[in-house]
């Protein structure tokens, strides 16, 4: 069937063929006895039906010249009194592709030009000798060619209705494509921005402790040789941040806004439950393990993960109460935000309250911010899992590894017990 849709033409062609021979079959084979008053078979005969029938074949490429071609021969078909074995049902095909496969007013035209020619000569059947018609079949004829046309006007209409559709749904695929790249792009250009304020930090703690080094490098050469030793750490870490940075920079874009707040990290989570509070959100914030120093990647894109997926509790999971667990393991950092929310879309009156006045929205209200938590993921080289929740609710989880060696002085989070905060 794929097949035979794929190729109209030859499926039209093929279907006429197989017509044409069982009407040139029936017509040979014709019994006198039938149709007692009609004139016998002979080659004209046989010429006029492959004229008729033959049209059907490019019914769907040129119907009006397809049923004008069929309407001539259909004519002295009728006029030399052959029997009548397929005329009725090809016009009948033939008016239905006009009104299939023609704009309104040129399938109009062509129908009401062909029975302004074939009416007259079906009204003068009824004066001549032997012919059995009356004005009952006339108007029974015009009313089938009229149906005809009508039901192939409808299918037009649906056609272009369905086209009209896909057309729809193929601009709107392409706007969400179009709007998922530059989401992606604008995140991907946020982060290296972000890290980009991390690697001056590194820099700057380091041309200081250089500075130490070098001052009591005579007289405490061991504290000289500790600063060195953290500016070794540092520099590390801060090279590791770089080829983040420019793994994710794509045009190199800056905000051009000068001096710029510290970039957020874990020590920052505190502040940030309780702005979700202030919205009306129950959020409990577990800590478990031991915590300690991560790699300022980590801890940034860490809080990133946490922010977005509390602005999205926030504004389309209609939730009353949240979860967030950070767990530090040995050789990772795992995150997790569960919420008791429906999914259904909510009102964003309260989602100003996760956004960090530091920086803007977390999220862009459309729907991308789960691309912005793989991206941040992905940029340490971790993953981030989001849909719902086993015992309900929508939970976001992220596995982040710590690939790079923890420094005091770039994320200078002093370790603690684990402990609950429950604002």
């Amino acid at each position: 069937m794929v097949w035979f849709r794929a190729r109209p033409f030859l499926t039209d062609a093929l279907a006429a063929a197989g017509f044409l021979v069982l009407v040139l079959v029936g017509y040979v084979t014709l019994d006198d006895a039938s149709f007692p008053n009609k004139r016998p078979p002979d080659l004209l005969g046989a010429a006029l039906i492959l004229v008729i029938v033959a049209p059907l074949a490019w019914r769907r490429r040129s119907p009006v010249a397809a049923f004008a071609v069929t309407v001539a021969a259909t004519i002295p078909y009728w006029v030399l009194n052959y029997a009548d074995l397929m005329s009725g049902l090809t016009l009948y095909l033939l008016i239905y592709a006009v009104g299939a496969y023609r704009d309104r007013p040129a399938s109009l035209y062509a129908y009401v030009a062909g029975l302004g020619v074939l009416v007259p000569v079906m009204v003068t059947g009824l004066f001549a000798e032997g012919e059995e018609i009356d004005v009952a079949n006339i108007v029974g004829n015009v009313a089938i060619y009229t149906a005809a046309w009508a039901m192939g006007e409808r299918m037009r209409n649906r056609r272009a209705y369905q086209a009209q559709l896909e057309l729809r749904a193929e601009a709107l695929e392409r706007e969400q494509h179009e709007a998922a790249r530059r989401a992606l792009e604008d995140e991907r250009r946020r982060i290296a921005r972000e890290l980009h304020d991390v690697v001056a930090h590194s820099m700057s703690v380091m041309v200081v402790q250089a500075g130490a080094a070098r001052r009591v490098l005579d007289t405490d050469p061991a504290a000289a040789t500790e600063a060195l030793g953290q500016i070794e750490t540092t520099g590390r870490e801060a090279m590791t941040e770089m080829r983040r940075m420019l793994g994710v920079l794509r045009d190199g874009a800056s905000d051009g806004d000068g001096l710029r707040a510290p970039q957020p990290g874990l020590d920052g989570l505190e502040v940030l439950v309780g702005r979700v509070a202030e919205a009306g959100i129950d959020v409990t914030l577990d800590w478990q393990g031991e915590r300690r120093p991560l790699p300022a990647g980590v801890d940034l894109s860490a809080y990133r993960i946490v922010q977005e997926a509390l602005t999205n509790t926030v504004r389309h999971a209609e939730a009353t109460r949240a979860r967030v667990t950070i767990t530090f393991a040995e050789d990772a950092v795992e995150v997790a935000v569960v919420d008791d929310g429906r999914g259904a879309a909510a009102t964003a009156t309260a989602s100003a309250a996760v956004d960090d006045p530091a920086d803007g929205p977390a999220g862009d209200g459309a729907g991308h911010g789960i691309v912005g938590m793989h991206e941040r993921a992905a940029l340490v080289g971790g993953t981030v899992s989001a849909g719902p929740a086993p015992g309900g609710g929508f939970a976001v989880q992220a596995h982040l590894p710590l690939a790079a060696p923890a420094a005091t002085t770039v994320s200078p989070t002093a370790p603690v017990p684990a402990a609950r905060v429950t604002p």
